[in-house]
């Protein structure tokens, strides 16, 4: 069982040192069978500890883990670190260094240190919770561990095992209401049903159920069959499509608060559009730009809402390539129901794209605006060809979707 305990090797080294030069002196001076033993046993008593830690090292486990790799923002999972000595020589000292998580439990005892001698055979568990404040993709490496010989003079650190990683994922705000995709919704095809209130929809497939997905859409009776939930999956080629665009370019940095914040907000918000489109079966476009070109997805039946979520949580903004130019690749695609772009900041030539887009679309797009603290829109004249929803800090999400 480990302890806190105060290990200082510098301490013992000198001390050892010191030992070893009396043994010499004694040896030389005095002689004797005697002073030449303990001055022989002071010479070997090190090497012996040292043979001893290369044996007791190569049989020490190191393995740690999380009770969960896929958190929302905010929360904080269990991390669990695991020592087994599994040599049958006398344990040898142990020290488990401040790394990531900060601290550890050991014997219920919370330090950034742990220190004890762990028995063979016997293992220790060691655990701390575990957060981040902003949504992304984090590997966690494991503390370092150090092997020490008996003696408190050597120490051999042991291999680490690979990181493990963590997907924190954004936060859904639950829409009541969106008076833009109001119309959507009631143009998309209505599910039917039976007396016994089965779906008689076309049917495309089956899959394992997803998070998002309707409850209508579940598919009871084979649910009950397999003993987990099953969703059917349609045929949507007759559903209006919403275009959904992404800035991914890096936020501008405002005079309070961090980019990550600006960035996790504009996720968000896009991920709250996404959950709302798929509870009112409305098919979306999600497009954004990452590694030099435009990646598109759509969010239908085939891709889940599971996979566009944890691509969000995942999803770096650090695009060369402006919002503008991205709106004018688009504007030579096939025209959507209605169009919707997230970004932070809000260049000069937006009105300007976002026309032509408007021009090639035939609809007036929503520009869902989050900008860092203190910035301020830039002044256009004239209309814009476009209805501004501005998120700012601390500012509801849902609520302000509601408008959009």
């Amino acid at each position: 069982m480990a302890r806190k305990r105060k290990h200082r090797p510098l301490t013992r080294r000198v001390s050892y040192l010191i030992l070893l030069a009396a043994a010499f002196l004694c040896a030389v001076f005095a002689g004797g069978r005697v002073m030449h033993t303990l001055f022989s046993l002071c010479l070997a008593l090190p090497l012996l500890s040292l043979l001893h830690l290369l044996l007791v090292r190569r049989r020490f486990v190191v393995s740690h883990g999380l009770a969960q790799t896929v958190i929302p923002k905010g929360t904080e999972t269990r991390y669990k670190m695991r020592l087994v000595n599994k040599s049958r020589l006398p344990a040898a000292l142990f020290v488990v260094l401040a790394g990531r998580p900060p601290t550890l439990s050991g014997a219920g005892t919370e330090t950034g240190r742990v220190t004890g001698r762990l028995a063979p055979g016997r293992p220790l568990n060691l655990s701390a919770n575990t957060g981040f404040l902003y949504r992304g993709l984090y590997e966690i490496a494991a503390p370092a561990v150090r092997v020490l010989d008996m003696l408190g003079l050597f120490a051999l650190r042991l291999s680490p095992p690979p990181p493990v990683a963590l997907t924190v994922c954004p936060r859904v705000h639950p829409l009541p209401q969106c008076r833009r995709l109001a119309a959507l919704t009631v143009q998309a095809r209505p599910r039917h049903t039976n007396r016994t209130g089965d779906d008689v929809s076309t049917v495309s497939d089956t899959r394992a159920y997803q998070y998002g997905d309707p409850m209508h859409r579940i598919h009871w009776k084979l649910s009950a069959q397999k003993g987990e939930m099953i969703s059917r999956l349609y045929e949507d080629e007759n559903s209006p499509a919403l275009l959904l665009v992404l800035d991914t370019a890096p936020p501008p940095c405002g005079e309070t608060g961090s980019p990550l914040e600006v960035a996790d907000r504009m996720v968000e918000c896009a991920v709250s559009v996404l959950s709302f489109c798929l509870q009112h079966n409305v098919r979306a476009h999600l497009v954004h730009r990452a590694e030099g070109r435009v990646c598109r997805f759509e969010q239908s039946d085939k891709l889940s809402f599971d996979h566009l979520f944890r691509h969000l949580a995942a999803l770096s903004f650090d695009a060369e390539d402006s919002l503008t130019d991205v709106l004018r690749e688009l504007a030579a695609d096939r025209p959507f129901a209605d169009v919707v772009v997230f970004t932070a900041a809000l260049p000069e030539g937006l009105p300007d794209a976002l026309a032509r887009l408007t021009g090639q679309a035939g609809v007036r797009p929503g520009v869902v605006y989050t900008p860092p603290e203190g910035a301020q829109p830039p002044s256009w004249e004239g209309p814009l060809p476009f209805s501004l929803c501005e998120i700012k800090q601390g500012d509801g999400i849902a609520d302000a979707l509601a408008r959009l």
